[in-house]
């Protein structure tokens, strides 16, 4: 992993948490921080600083990368819970929310939530994937 590379993502998951402390300010900062990829982000932040670019191994990296892409997807789901905020309260909204009416997404009990459950979701089956395979391989090179 190049160093540039390096500090891009960190710079990217720097502005993805404070994207998230300033939304999660109006609504619960706990379930904001699990649900929109706090631990994930915190996780990374410190895998990067950990090791130097030429110790860390090629699955490792790809790896980091992987995460950092799905951490780009929790910052659009931040984006769209934020924007519904807005709708909810302003009744001004960037998306069409007219059309969601009557739906899960609109429920005010849920519609804060409802896009980083998903997320979460795929990111603990990537995650479930992921170490399965590295027992896999480390039962593979002892045989």
């Amino acid at each position: 992993m190049k160093q540039t590379a390096k500090r891009i993502i960190s710079i990217y998951l720097l502005l993805h948490l404070l994207l998230m402390l300033a939304e999660s300010l109006i609504i619960w900062f706990p379930v904001y921080f699990v649900l929109y990829g706090g631990i994930q982000a915190v996780v990374l932040l410190i895998l990067l600083n950990q090791k130097t670019v030429d110790t860390m191994s090629v699955s490792k990296r790809k790896g980091i990368y992987l995460f950092a892409v799905m951490e780009i997807a929790y910052t659009l789901a931040l984006l769209v819970a934020g924007d519904f905020l807005f709708y909810d309260v302003l009744g001004i909204g960037v998306l069409p929310w007219a059309c969601l009416k009557g739906t899960i997404f609109t429920n005010p009990e849920f519609s804060h939530i409802m896009p980083g459950v998903s997320l979460s979701a795929l990111y603990l089956s990537l995650a479930v994937v992921g170490l399965v395979g590295c027992a896999i391989r480390r039962m593979l090179k002892k045989m």
